[in-house]
């Protein structure tokens, strides 16, 4: 079965036109994640959902907040199905 095709309101880059079609959501693709800095941390979603993106980096934020008092977290390339908060 095929996934859902999805709609990307911004692209993982400056030339990208708002509201174009993009790739499919992955649910194979893992999100990855690096530490830029000890306070910055980059997060690849490669397609997943934002909530597998979040469950994945909230974590590592914390934890850096904690060592350094604050923390920034980027994602990129990742879809979302709903608020990217929790409520």
């Amino acid at each position: 079965m095929k996934s859902p095709r999805v709609t990307s309101m911004a692209g993982s880059d400056s030339t990208t036109t708002i509201g174009r079609s993009s790739e499919f959501a992955s649910d194979k693709a893992r999100p990855e994640i690096k530490k830029i800095s000890p306070s910055v941390i980059k997060v690849l979603g490669n397609n997943c959902l934002a909530p597998i993106v979040l469950n994945k980096s909230i974590p590592e934020l914390v934890k850096a907040a904690k060592e350094n008092g604050v923390a920034v977290l980027a994602i990129n390339n990742s879809h979302h199905m709903a608020a990217m908060w929790p409520e």
